[in-house]
């Protein structure tokens, strides 16, 4: 599969997407796309935006695209609190179809704060 990583995922976190292959957004010169911009150019040559833009839900509507959209949430979007949340990432992955965005939780303690706040996957 061929991923994008949007500007605010670490870039450590690469290793761990074996066997898909991603990209960095800055690496194709991408950076600082705001997301409408970059899911338009993304969706033509990737399966899978990888995000922890917890508004991407809210912002735009990835059904109006041909680009699956995965956001990583956890309490701060740092590597060591993102690890958690690989292994459902990858299980995601198998599961996810263009057009549609996935919420993946390293943590409880997100998940229920977003849950509370009606945010991403939990809005009315």
């Amino acid at each position: 599969m061929e991923l994008l990583f949007d500007d605010c995922v670490p870039r450590k976190l690469r290793a761990h997407f074996i066997p898909h292959h991603v990209t960095l957004a800055q690496e194709v010169g991408w950076k600082g796309l705001r997301n409408s911009s970059l899911l338009t150019i993304a969706q033509t040559r990737y399966d899978a935006l990888i995000t922890t833009d917890s508004n991407l839900y809210h912002q735009n509507v990835v059904a109006n695209f041909d680009i699956a959209a995965i956001v990583l949430r956890a309490y701060r979007n740092r590597y060591d609190n993102l690890l958690p949340a690989i292994p459902a990432t990858l299980n995601a992955l198998q599961a996810v179809n263009a057009g549609e965005v996935i919420y993946v939780y390293a943590d409880k303690r997100t998940e229920q704060s977003d849950r509370r706040r009606k945010k991403g996957p939990f809005s009315p």
